[in-house]
Parts: structure tokens; sequence; C-alpha cells
């Protein structure tokens, strides 16, 4: 059986581990000759702990490694309320996630994170950081049921650093050769393959700090953790928490209808919205709106996180019926409301007040039952919409006012609107 990521971590990182105590970093010689002011003192050797037995080294670590790492090295339990997350924190040196990738159990790439977007420079400045021996900032991963670990924060810096050492870059697949240097300009031009023997031992076995989220953590303790880690200089907002925090098919079925050719239409997004994940939590909003608003409690957050966390178990089958009934509710808004569905005051942004409430109430009736009756539908509702109490009610705050609000006066004018012959 193939050796979990953690496991052969223990195994290749064991001579270079630094606990939480011990975090002098080694600045080599040659840097320091080049910066005297670098950091600290050159150490001569790492902290080492006694080798692991050939028996521990061949052992495949059974689900719930999270408990049995966070006995046995330096961690933190978070016990939030109702929440779970156990996270362990090591050293590591460049060399053994470089190992962790070649076999695959490094996963640098998952569905829920953006794509390598820094430039050549930027990367070969970050391999100058730590050839002079300067701080990293850590890199959070997450442990996956395979064993493996998936890149939460810290995936630019790891794609970096792991790409020089494979020679290729990877936003080009060309040469990987450094660029802008300023400290160590002599470097510039040169691969990973022409630096010395000293210079590629020291990038190698350059101790990286990770913070290891094990698989055994809730997902809600997950989204609390992922929401609070900074990535690319930004915050994570809700959705984007979310979407990893709970990622499963069902988050992979939000991306997929957020490129319905409607929503388009109709969102009138910003670029900015798309990274923001505006779409897809709009979609996890009618989702659980429609099958639990009864269930609805404040913050709003924690009633979409509970929907994500129920969509893990979902069926394919029960995918299927959701994608289905997105489709309905909003072909069958749109062929009422055309290109304004879902504005209010002739505004051309979706209002989030009026997607609740007409994808909910929609979602009910078949395309064919409103056949004919869009034009007549679309003035009766223009003047529902206009009449002050409405108006009010749409702008509450209040979702299980909302929910009323849909129930009893949107239904009761499609519902009129159809009897009419």
């Amino acid at each position: 059986m193939q050796r979990s990521a953690l496991t052969l971590l223990r195994s290749l990182g064991s001579r270079f581990r630094v606990t939480p105590d011990e975090t002098v970093l080694r600045v080599p010689r040659f840097a320091r000759e080049i910066n005297p002011d670098a950091l600290q003192e050159e150490q001569d050797s790492f902290p080492r702990t006694a080798p692991e037995s050939a028996q521990d080294e061949q052992l495949d670590f059974p689900r719930g490694v999270g408990e049995r790492l966070h006995e046995e090295s330096p961690g933190t339990s978070y016990d939030l309320p109702h929440l779970r997350a156990n996270v362990v924190q090591q050293r590591y040196p460049v060399s053994a996630l470089h190992t962790l990738k070649q076999r695959g159990l490094l996963n640098l790439e998952p569905e829920y994170q953006r794509g390598f977007v820094w430039d050549k420079a930027s990367s070969s400045r970050l391999v100058e950081t730590i050839l002079l021996g300067l701080p990293v900032p850590e890199v959070w991963v997450h442990e996956q049921a395979d064993g493996r670990l998936d890149i939460v924060d810290g995936k630019q810096r790891i794609t970096s650093l792991l790409s020089f050492l494979d020679g290729i870059f990877p936003r080009n697949q060309q040469r990987f050769n450094l660029e802008g240097l300023e400290t160590l300009s002599q470097l510039n031009g040169q691969t990973h393959a022409d630096l010395s023997e000293r210079e590629q031992q020291s990038l190698q076995s350059y101790p990286l700090s990770l913070r290891i989220l094990a698989q055994d953590s809730g997902p809600k303790a997950v989204f609390e953790i992922y929401k609070r880690i900074n990535s690319g200089g930004e915050n994570l907002n809700d959705q984007q928490a979310r979407k990893a925090a709970f990622w499963s098919p069902y988050m992979r079925l939000l991306n997929e209808l957020a490129d319905n050719t409607i929503l388009k239409k109709v969102r009138g997004c910003s670029e900015r919205d798309d990274e923001q994940e505006t779409d897809r939590e709009l979609i996890l909003r009618f989702f659980a709106m429609h099958g639990h608003m009864a269930q609805y409690r404040m913050p709003l957050s924690n009633f979409l996180n509970d929907e994500a966390d129920r969509g893990i178990s979902l069926t394919q089958e029960q995918l299927q019926q959701r994608q289905e009934l997105f489709e309905k509710a909003i072909g069958n808004v749109y062929a009422v409301w055309g290109d304004a569905s879902f504005q209010k005051d002739d505004s051309s942004k979706l209002e989030p007040s009026l997607w609740d409430t007409l994808m909910c109430t929609f979602s009910r009736y078949e395309p064919e039952q409103l056949q004919g009756k869009h034009e007549a539908l679309r003035e009766d509702l223009k003047k529902a919409l206009k009449h002050k109490d409405f108006k009010l009610r749409l702008s509450s705050a209040n979702l299980l006012q909302r929910q009323d609000l849909y129930d009893k006066r949107v239904a009761a004018i499609i519902e009129k609107s159809i009897k009419k012959k």
C-alpha cells in the first residue's frame, strides 16, 4: 500500500525537523558575506530527532491520522463550539516537499484553488530570499482522505520553489532561469542545475514551516480556518473559504451552473465578482432556501455552510435533480423578465432579495404552465413590486419574512395569472 504524504514527510523530514521553540534559521556563509545583516547567525546543524524505525517508515496511517500526529507532534486542537480541527505544525526541508510532489502526494492544483499567477521575477525573488536565509511565510496544507496533501495557502510560493528545482517555469513550460535579482544579481540567468553545490544544498535543505490541517477536522472548522488564512495578501471571503472547506461534487456542480447562459446574461457582473465567487453563492442560496428555509437561523453564512455540508453526501442522481431544478427556475424567470430579471428599480445589477424570491417561487412551476402568460404575468408582478409594503418586506434582512412574501404574494399572483384564459 502506498504510504500517505504525512508518513513520507515523517521519514524525509525527521533529520531536519525544527520544533516551534527552535526557530533559528540557517543563514549560508556565502549569503552572509553578501548580506551581513541577514536575520540570524548561522546554525551549524539542525536539531535532529531519533530516526524512525523501518517498521514506522513502512506503516501506512489509517484514517484519522490527525489524532495520532496531534499526540506526537506540537500542534493545536481548535475547540470552537460544535467544531473540531486538528492542526499540526512542523518544519520540513524543501527537498521533502519536492519528493512528495514527484510521488503525487502533494497536490498543488486543488480544484478550488486559483491558478499559478506569479511571474518569473517574483518566483526568482523567492529563491533569492531562501538563498539569503531570510524567513518565508508558513504554508498551510490540508490532509485529504486518500493521504494526499492539498495546498491551502502558499501555492504560489511552493509552486515557484518546486518548479525551480524541476527547471521548468509553470506558466509557459519554458526553462526556469532566475531573473530580476538584485542582492544576488550574479545568479541572474542561472537555473537550479547551474547553481553551485553549496547553493543547491542551501535551497533544498531550507526548512519551510508547515501547518497541516488533519483530515479528521470537521468541515465547518476548516471553513473558519480557511476564512482567516491570508491568501496572496487578501483574506478569503465566505464563499471562497466554503468552496475549499466543503469541496465535493456539490461544489463542482455550483461551478458548472455558474456558467449557465441565462445567469451570465442577468448578473451584470465584473471580473471581480467572478473572483469573489458571487455567482456560486447565489446558486447555493437558492438551493438552501428552496429546501430548508424553515430551518433558517442567522447568520446567513452558517445557513449556507449547513447547505454545503449536506451537499457532501448527495448522490449523482440528487445532484442531477438540483441541476434540473436550477435550470427550470432561472429559465422560468427569464421567460417572464428577460434581461431585466432580478433587477430592482431599473438597476442593471442583480438584486439578491429578488433572486431569492423569484427563484424559489418560479421553481414550483413547469415551463408549459407559464406558456402564453409571460407578458401578463410580468405586468402583474411589476405592479406588486411597486407596492410600498412589498418593497419594505423585500428589503427586510429577515429571510423568514421574505419567505412569507414569496409564498403568499408572488405565488398568488402567478396562480391568478395561470388561471386566466
